[in-house]
């Protein structure tokens, strides 16, 4: 073969390699400007990429890389409920250095995962766990291929090359970001609603460095229909979900453990670690409460509570500590009992997003209640020397927004009635002391 023939070759590889690299290139520097789930740290450009409608449902796979680049020593844990009220910028927060590690849906075995693998990397000062029922339903599960890609992205230790498994999950996630068709789609979805998202359109998330985020809801709509959305997602897939529609504390099988055994395992690991931990449980809005009682779900709403302060005083007596205190906010208070509008584009609320979703307001009020900087107006922390009172006051507030609102009383149970007989639900038996 003479050497016209190797050059022509060669110079025929070259421009078939250039023909391939290139569309790469263009793709991933594409995904990368535009960067959809936050994920590549990409600068936030207004008209291009700085509104990201798509950025809600990936924090699951966003945050645990962010903390892991962070210094952040102490740790907010939960699900929504707390990532969109709980900010770390708070004055009796921000000296601690906290990071608002929730993330949609977080179930007590995630959460544990995450303060394990934050204290593989480093020393946690203090936590702050928002604690959500729903979460504790051993059927309410978060998907398997969710579940294990993110228990593989909190495996990394005190450094990238002790966890094989962290480095193969990082070197998919990254990958994905910047050459999958799935990643570009929600790129160009990100760049053409940029005026969608202007003219309040749309809905879309905004997240800080320090884990807090915002939702920017759409000025076109009904508060009425959105919590009425919220309200009709909690009966058909949080409190029990498409495929069971069964609601339990125990086991699902016997290799498991259940949420409640994932709580103690997590406040054992706090104790053992010597960090500072605070339970709080986050209000909703009446209008769910109503909803949760009209579907059964009373007696195991306050059973949950009574196993939480029990769990909580156990944990601690086996190691000889005090226990961490428990504050619960959610009842029928004034910020849970805000009046809905049924007009079109209506002021926000001041305390609430939606029927599960309380704002960063009822969260810094919250904080100043737990830190003695503001009267303890609403709320109370929980003992078992209080519990049995506590349950009763907050039925007799139930009863109280009843008598104050018949109407809509009687609307929540007609639409929990046509629930149940569409997609009909199963309680597991709760013990007889509770059967009251």
């Amino acid at each position: 073969m003479d050497s016209g023939s190797v050059n022509n070759g060669t110079r025929y590889g070259l421009l078939l390699l250039c023909a391939v690299l290139f569309p790469l290139a263009l793709l991933a520097g594409f995904n990368f400007i535009i960067d959809p789930y936050q994920l590549l740290g990409a600068p936030a450009i207004d008209g291009v990429n700085a509104k990201k409608t798509a950025l809600f449902s990936k924090l699951g796979l966003t945050k645990p890389y962010a903390f892991y680049a962070s210094d952040h020593t102490s740790l907010i844990l939960g699900s929504s409920r707390a990532g969109a009220a709980i900010d770390p910028a708070h004055p009796s927060l921000a000296a601690d250095n906290f990071y608002n590690y929730a993330t949609p849906g977080a179930r007590p075995r995630q959460d544990i995962e995450k303060l394990r693998s934050a204290i593989a990397t480093r020393a946690i000062h203090k936590v702050i766990y928002s604690v959500d029922f729903f979460t504790f339903n051993s059927f309410n599960s978060l998907p398997e291929d969710y579940a294990a890609e993110f228990s593989k992205r909190l495996s990394k230790h005190s450094s990238l090359w002790d966890s094989p498994v962290f480095l193969q999950q990082a070197l998919r996630d990254y990958g994905t970001a910047l050459w999958s068709y799935t990643e570009l789609r929600d790129s160009i979805r990100t760049v053409r609603q940029q005026q969608e998202f202007n003219s309040s359109a749309l809905t879309y998330a905004t997240v800080f460095d320090n884990g807090l985020w915002v939702m920017h809801y759409t000025g076109q709509r009904k508060q009425s229909d959105v919590f009425t959305q919220m309200e009709q997602s909690y009966l058909q897939t949080n409190w029990f979900t498409a495929e069971d529609r069964y609601f339990s504390f125990s086991r699902r099988n016997a290799n498991d453990s259940s949420p409640l055994e994932d709580f103690s395992a997590l406040l054992r690991l706090a104790h053992d670690n010597n960090i500072e931990l605070t339970v709080v449980i986050l209000p909703v809005h009446a209008r769910l409460l109503e909803i949760l009682d009209y579907a059964g779900l009373w007696p195991y709403f306050e059973y949950w509570k009574r196993q939480l302060v029990a769990i909580n005083e156990q944990t601690a007596s086996a190691v000889d500590r005090s226990p961490f205190p428990i504050w619960d906010f959610n009842g029928y208070y004034p910020v849970a009992t805000e009046p809905v509008s049924a007009e079109m584009n209506a002021e926000p609320l001041q305390w609430m997003y939606d029927s599960a979703h309380t704002t960063v307001n009822t969260g810094n009020r919250i904080l100043d209640i737990i830190a003695g900087k503001a009267p303890a107006d609403f709320g109370g922390a929980l003992s078992s020397e209080n519990i049995d009172d506590w349950l009763l006051s907050q039925r007799r507030l139930r009863d109280a927004f009843r008598r104050e609102h018949p109407l809509l009383a009687k609307e929540l149970k007609k639409r929990i009635n046509v629930s149940r007989k569409k997609s009909p639900w199963t309680l597991s038996p709760l013990p007889a002391s509770e059967l009251k």
